[in-house]
């Protein structure tokens, strides 16, 4: 253990290489900050904008997307060596852990990240806070089990539950260091640790289930991946923390409301399942599982990293409101484009993604599907208000936000759950998202000087485009052949096309103004000039 609390940053520099253009403090103080006196000066540190959190997303989105290949990947197996009712049993168990687990998050890493100040004494007590946290809920999971049981009525989640009890357990002791790879927006070192972690966990799982074909592959995995974790943050990150909690009173002062919204926000994520697996049990918990991750995939893989990437530079522009106003319309504009045309798209071709994916047995999944993806696409264009409503320290607002939705899917989910089952429920949750979009403008509205006009200006491009791709899909998907495989990649292609397209007519018209229309065009035409200098090079 390191006595001593150094810089992060200066010993993960030290250890692992400098940063080209940086001189390093040799010898920081006992508390120093960990975000200081590593630039040489001031000109030299990283400005928070919308170029730090394209720059952010961009690893985030490697991290994720690498990821999630190999979750893809793991889950085509899995879905041909196990059956639904292995992944409604671990799902159950999944469920429990979080459920206890949103309950018992003090926020502490929201309140060290936003911190500029944030020295060695607040990275141990995030830490120390962390670990307590593990135990308890591990101690709670074992106990409650029974309950859990009985709710999902299978008796064989009992056992699930308490041998995932170990996962917070673990959990805990991650090395409290990994924080400064996002609070430094050094997203390259959080794609090593992402990526690596990930690769390990699947060959651990995809063997377990060859060789036992069981949903025991699935928990061993899970442990597996959290002890992974682990030790790949200490090998990976030199910082060593102790145990203390000198700043307790600091950091619950920011996070109690944070951690109430994380509670609704866990809600709103996971009460469709909940809903699911007590009124249809096991096997349709399962699939309605892997019908969410597909259709949610494509979008969150995206949306979500830029989220995660946008939050650290939206702390920093907290006390310069109108610049991140300027920043959040401009991550939103990226955000709709995205989510709207990948959600949209998936939803249009899940009846000939899922057999060909998944095989002939999911087929009735394929609705699911298809009301899943929508949901997402348009959940995905206001994934990063959240993020705004912590950074700005409107806890109470992030909280109300959440609870309230949640509150909405609730009841949606249950009246749909009665009259359609998985499908009325899938549904409920794609109706409550929409119909809840103005609520999450108007608490943006509050915390950030941003008019109506500026929000719709910002996504009105991409919902005309998305309109425009699905009448193009629909009407080819009508006379495409009968060869699913064919009909998949032509609707894929002429949805693509076609939302590009209408994206850059919308966009000509209208100016060229700024936005990731403008970001594509530049990065298009600078490959362009790259490529053609290439060539001459190569003929000289």
């Amino acid at each position: 253990m390191i006595d001593d609390t150094c810089s992060i940053r200066n010993s993960l520099a030290t250890n692992l290489r400098t940063q080209k253009g940086c001189t390093l403090n040799r010898k920081p103080t006992n508390n120093q900050n960990l975000s200081k006196g590593i630039w040489q000066n001031d000109a030299e540190r990283p400005r928070g904008g919308l170029r730090d959190i394209v720059y952010g997303s961009v690893w985030v989105i490697g991290a994720r997307w690498g990821v999630r290949f190999i979750g893809l990947l793991s889950t085509l197996i899995l879905a041909r060596l196990l059956k639904p009712d292995d992944f409604g049993l671990v799902a159950m168990g999944a469920i429990t852990v979080q459920f206890l687990l949103v309950f018992a998050d003090a926020g502490q890493d929201f309140a060290v990240i936003r911190n500029s100040e944030a020295s060695g004494e607040h990275f141990d007590t995030a830490w120390t806070m962390s670990v307590i946290i593990g135990v308890c809920v591990a101690a709670i999971l074992v106990a409650i089990a029974p309950l859990a049981g009985w709710y999902f009525g299978d008796p064989r989640a009992v056992r699930v539950i308490q041998i995932l009890a170990l996962k917070p357990l673990i959990n805990g002791f991650t090395n409290v260091g990994v924080l400064n790879f996002r609070k430094d927006l050094q997203f390259d070192r959080e794609f090593i640790f992402l990526v690596v972690q990930r690769v390990i966990v699947f060959l651990i799982v995809v063997a377990i289930a060859f060789i036992y074909r069981s949903y025991w592959a699935l928990i061993i995995g899970t442990l597996a991946g959290e002890l992974v974790n682990v030790g790949i943050s200490y090998w990976l990150h030199p910082y060593r923390p102790r145990f203390r909690l000198s700043k307790l009173r600091e950091i619950l002062g920011y996070s109690t409301w944070i951690q109430f919204a994380q509670i609704g926000n866990f809600l709103a994520d996971r009460i469709d399942q909940i809903i699911v697996g007590g009124i249809a049990g096991t096997a349709a918990l399962g699939a309605y599982n892997i019908s969410e991750d597909v259709a949610s995939s494509p979008t969150n893989e995206i949306v979500f990293p830029i989220a995660r990437a946008a939050f650290p530079v939206y702390s920093r522009l907290a006390n310069d409101l109108p610049r991140l106003a300027e920043t959040y319309l401009g991550v939103l504009a990226i955000s709709a484009t995205i989510s709207l045309s990948t959600g949209f798209g998936m939803a249009l071709v899940a009846s000939d993604f899922v057999p060909i994916v998944f095989g002939e047995k999911w087929n009735w999944i394929a609705p699911l599907v298809m009301w899943l993806s929508i949901g997402s696409g348009v959940l995905g264009v206001t994934r990063s208000a959240n993020m705004v409503l912590a950074a700005t320290a409107n806890g109470k607002l992030f909280a109300l936000r959440n609870w309230s939705f949640a509150f909405l899917l609730a009841l949606g989910a249950l009246f749909g759950g009665t009259i359609s089952g998985p499908s009325g429920i899938a549904a409920a949750r794609t109706f409550a998202i929409i119909l809840f979009i103005p609520a999450v403008f108007v608490a943006i509205q509050r915390a950030i000087p941003v008019s109506s006009r500026q929000i719709v200006g910002a996504i009105w491009r991409p919902v005309i485009a998305t309109g425009c791709m699905a009448v193009a899909v629909t009407v080819c998907g009508s006379e495409a052949p009968n060869l699913i495989p064919l009909r998949l990649v032509e609707k894929v292609a002429v949805g693509a096309i076609t939302f590009a397209a209408a994206s850059a007519a919308l966009w000509y018209v209208i100016g060229c103004p700024e936005g990731p229309e403008k970001i594509a065009f530049m990065q298009a035409r600078n490959f362009l000039v790259r490529l053609v200098a290439n060539r001459k090079k190569i003929r000289i």
